[in-house]
């Protein structure tokens, strides 16, 4: 890739984390033996296919879509530039949190409830069906991975992030330029709301 153009979605995103740790790791300096443009999902593949950019990341239904794959191939995965990776979780100021506690576990009992139902292998012709509606995008490019262990993202069944994979991801960010500190993320993290919404559900 040395010389070569690379797609991201936007600096310092999971995406472009990624992007820059596999290419250190490699050995390419990603502010000066590479170029990477910011471009939108929708037009990253064929910005591809004509040549614009040499890479792009691939997100679903992409990653799955036979007649992108008829001419691209996948070259490595988000697991090999960090390992494992918690890139999106909930926050709020304390504050806000202890006014509206009752609201939050409310909140948060129905968002497992949703996941575990989503992921439970039961629904999962009609999960698919109603993301397919919402989406617009054709079940037959949903199924095989969507709601599929091993394939979909992970999805902790009991709401837990992981703090390690988390604190792994900042101090990638660190090493990048990209913050200027690590920040130690468990003195920031109460995990009581979600453990009382779970609760519920036993």
């Amino acid at each position: 890739m040395k010389g070569r153009v690379a797609a991201t979605n936007a600096t310092g995103s999971a995406i472009d984390i990624t992007l820059r740790a596999i290419f250190r790791k490699h050995g390419i300096d990603d502010k000066r033996e590479v170029t990477i443009l910011e471009a939108a999902f929708p037009n990253m593949v064929s910005m591809l296919q004509s040549h614009k950019v040499d890479l792009i990341p691939a997100t679903q239904p992409d990653i799955n879509n036979r007649a992108v794959l008829a001419w691209a191939r996948p070259i490595f995965g988000q697991a090999d530039g960090l390992g494992p990776s918690q890139m999106a979780f909930l926050s709020a100021r304390r504050s806000f949190l202890e006014k509206n506690r009752a609201a939050m576990v409310d909140y948060l009992e129905d968002e497992l409830r949703s996941v575990r139902w989503f992921f439970d292998a039961a629904h999962h012709d009609e999960a698919v069906k109603i993301m397919s509606d919402w989406s617009k995008v054709p079940v037959s490019q949903l199924t095989g991975w969507m709601f599929t262990k091993g394939k979909d993202f992970y999805h902790d069944l009991d709401g837990r992030p992981n703090f390690d994979a988390l604190q792994n991801n900042i101090g990638v960010e660190r090493q990048l330029g990209l913050i200027k500190a690590d920040v130690e993320v468990k003195q920031f993290a109460d995990l009581s709301y979600i453990q009382e919404a779970g609760a519920r559900l036993k």
